[in-house]
């Protein structure tokens, strides 16, 4: 009889195994699941054995089954943990058996192929769906997680849920896992997530995660939280944490808007939720406003870099190093800067001389015209002038020459009367 080890489980096998559907073309992937195969390291490869008896019943003591029946083959590091039972459509299931190396492939590979030796063990009729032979013994090398797209990791890294033992990848360089458990939310999730979100910061990843309840392989565990201590570990641990961060210049500090935590609630294979079962998945961002030279570092005054999926804490030395290598690429960035600023500069400059020569030339031509308006205004006022002294010379000539007429009239008249008079006399 097997212990239950799986929470809120009613089976007497323990935790269900992962239910996956094989592929020869890819591996299968969920939001919710992640990546389900048995993939540790990147030389991974794993053997598929078909004809293997299809009854949920015996799902996982048929992994102990199997492992068992390996061990006796000559793999006595296989641990049930390497064996995988996959769902089928037909009436056999296929099974996964995971090995760490090609010469172990090769080796069991070969074992396998010596039926006779195979089915002296008393298992093997308990194992087959029937009297046939495990069939299409094939090698299935499963893509490495650096394959994943960036779309797969971000909806691994934004899923609402996980499956308790599917598969997240591997560590990467804006990756980290911790198993939790025991007293570790308590005891050493604040440090821990000090020292991660400074090397996070320090790397300048745009965005990177600390996951909690998940072991270093890579597989959904959880760890023990309920909704009532939700609220606590945010205010009392995380929160404290991210303000205790610092810095050079001392003005760093982990903003509210540079992380957020989400408590994911972890699910068995039949999607039911388990009770009290979460991974704290915490998101880092690095601040948009930040300059390249500024280094975080922890309460303790310690600085920590990422590379690739391991943290390295950086003595006085490389700090100085470091600081100088930043403060050498931020002058020479700056220098860019001010040379590109002072490009920028001059031909603003250009382009507003050119702008004011333009306006000057426009005020010397509205000048000109205005002269010229002027000029013809004042011709054509002395030209009105001109004939109205014209016009008025004509008249006093006119006047003059009429009342030289009328005095010459008169004279004439006064004549007349006279001779008349000097007749009339004589």
């Amino acid at each position: 009889m097997f212990v239950n080890s799986f929470p809120n489980s009613t089976s007497e096998y323990g935790p269900p195994p992962l239910v996956m559907q094989v592929d020869k073309t890819e591996l299968p992937y969920s939001s919710a699941r992640g990546w389900q195969d048995t993939r540790v390291k990147t030389e991974d490869f794993t053997m598929t054995l078909n004809n293997i008896r299809n009854d949920d019943n015996y799902l996982t003591p048929m992994q102990h089954k199997l492992c068992s029946l390996v061990m006796t083959l000559g793999y006595n590091s296989c641990t049930v943990n390497d064996v995988w039972i996959n769902g089928s459509n037909n009436d056999t299931n296929t099974a996964s058996i995971k090995c760490r190396s090609q010469e172990m492939y090769d080796f069991l590979y070969n074992q396998f192929q010596d039926e006779d030796r195979v089915r002296q063990n008393p298992e093997v009729k308990n194992i087959l769906k029937d009297n046939s032979y495990f069939v299409d013994i094939e090698e299935y090398i499963i893509p490495s997680p650096s394959d994943m797209s960036e779309q797969d990791v971000g909806d691994i890294m934004s899923s609402e849920s996980y499956t308790y033992r599917s598969y997240l990848g591997a560590e990467t360089r804006n990756v980290e896992f911790k198993k939790g458990g025991g007293g570790y939310i308590q005891r050493y999730l604040r440090d821990d997530i000090e020292k991660y979100t400074v090397a996070f910061l320090n790397s300048h990843s745009t965005g990177s995660f600390l996951l909690i309840g998940v072991t270093d392989d890579g597989y959904i565990e959880g760890v023990h939280v309920n909704h009532a201590n939700e609220d606590h570990i945010r205010k009392s641990i995380i929160d404290p944490a991210m303000k205790a961060i610092t810095g050079t210049p001392s003005i760093l500090y982990v903003s509210p808007d540079m992380y957020r935590v989400d408590f994911v609630p972890v699910m068995d294979d039949r999607k039911r939720v388990i009770r009290d079962q979460k991974v704290i998945r915490i998101k880092v961002c690095s601040s948009s406003s930040r300059d390249l030279e500024d280094l975080y570092a922890t309460s303790r005054m310690e600085v920590y870099e990422r590379l690739d999926g391991s943290v390295t804490l950086l003595d006085p030395l490389k700090i100085q190093t470091r600081l100088k290598e930043m403060l050498q690429k931020s002058f020479k960035e700056q220098k860019e800067i001010m040379n590109e600023s002072h490009k920028r500069d001059l031909e603003l400059k250009q382009k507003d001389f050119e702008l004011e020569t333009l306006k000057i030339q426009n005020d010397l031509h509205k000048e000109l015209e205005t002269l010229e308006i002027e000029k013809d205004l004042h011709k054509r006022d002395l030209e009105s002038k001109q004939r109205d002294l014209e016009l008025e010379r004509l008249k006093i000539q006119n006047d003059y020459q009429s009342k030289l007429q009328d005095q010459a009239l008169e004279y004439q008249m006064k004549l007349k009367n006279k001779k008349s008079a000097i007749c009339a006399i004589m």
